[in-house]
């Protein structure tokens, strides 16, 4: 009898020895000890453009329009145009220092960026003999 007891023997502490002991629930699966959450959102873009200056006498020379603030959380970028009446097709902005025409079309770019930015630029505006007035408005569009 004791030729059969040994090979049992070995065989329950070969079965002991392969078979994790484990002390959770039944119902969990081995091997799950990591989990992975995704979280995501939607930020909608926003950009403004508006110029601190309402009103300005309309002059032949240089006026000041004061600053053009400019806000776009685009990742693209954005741009931002000038729109103008036809009176004031002659006259040239001048942004930053730098002169920007205004075409016979109506609209100029003013200010351009190639990723999301907060800015804030000086802004003037250079009229002709003989400009007795006129509308100007800025906008800006996401890229």
């Amino acid at each position: 009898m004791t030729a059969f007891k040994l090979p049992l023997a070995v065989g329950v502490v070969a079965a002991a020895i392969a078979t994790p002991v484990v002390g959770v629930d039944p119902g969990v699966a081995l091997g799950a000890n990591s989990t992975r959450i995704t979280i995501s959102g939607f930020v909608p873009v926003i950009c403004h453009a508006r110029v601190t200056a309402d009103l300005v006498a309309a002059q032949p020379g240089t006026a000041s329009l004061g600053e053009l603030k400019e806000f776009c959380n685009s990742p693209h970028g954005y741009r931002v145009h000038a729109d103008y009446s036809a009176s004031l097709a002659n006259a040239k902005l001048i942004v930053d220092g730098q002169e920007v025409a205004l075409p016979a079309d109506g609209t100029a770019v003013v200010s351009q960026s190639d990723r999301a930015a907060i800015d804030s630029r000086s802004l003037a505006i250079a009229l002709p003999e003989g400009v007795e007035g006129g509308a100007l408005s800025f906008r800006i569009e996401p890229l």
